[in-house]
């Protein structure tokens, strides 16, 4: 699975050319198709699955497409269904999460609501950030010298490129 940025994760879009849809498998596009998918799939080969798509554009580097983890699916739908349109009200910006006006998140809400999730359900405080340096530290463990795959995952445009100069952090 890609470790998303934190942009991709503000402005992902649920209506309209949405980055986060549920529908068929695009056979176009080669992507990597979990075991409990393959068996749905299987079964029915017309299955709807969620999915998140980013063009290379939108993830200023490759592209990104991938079905979401199984787990999130029925989460995902009950928040569209009952929670999201009561929070949304009338001036809907389509965004997959919302401020506490109703609008897009910023960045700064976000590294806010993530800091104080995990502050609360979690043994210390992370921001996105942290979050993806973690992921990436966890990833290359057993694998010292891929780092072409895990700039891959990142969704680097190139082997070693960061949006950054900052490295990342090892302690």
């Amino acid at each position: 699975m890609t470790c998303l940025q934190l942009k991709q994760i503000r402005e992902a879009l649920v209506y309209g050319a949405a980055n986060i849809f549920k529908g068929p498998l695009s056979h176009i596009n080669k992507i990597t198709v979990p075991e409990w998918a393959a068996d749905e799939l299987r079964r029915n080969p017309a299955a709807e699955l969620w999915q998140i798509h980013f063009s290379g554009k939108e993830a200023a580097g490759p592209a990104v497409h991938e079905i979401l983890p199984q787990s999130m699916g029925p989460v995902l739908e009950e928040y569209l269904m009952q929670h999201r349109r009561l929070l949304a009200g009338d001036n809907d910006p389509g965004t997959l999460f919302l401020n506490k006006r109703g609008g897009a998140l910023g960045a700064r809400q976000l590294t806010a609501l993530v800091g104080e999730l995990t502050a609360s359900f979690g043994s210390c405080r992370m921001t996105p950030t942290m979050i993806r340096e973690l992921f990436s530290l966890c990833r290359a463990a057993g694998k010292a010298h891929d780092y072409y795959t895990l700039s891959r995952v990142l969704g680097h445009d190139c082997m070693g490129t960061m949006k950054s100069n900052r490295p990342f952090r090892q302690d």
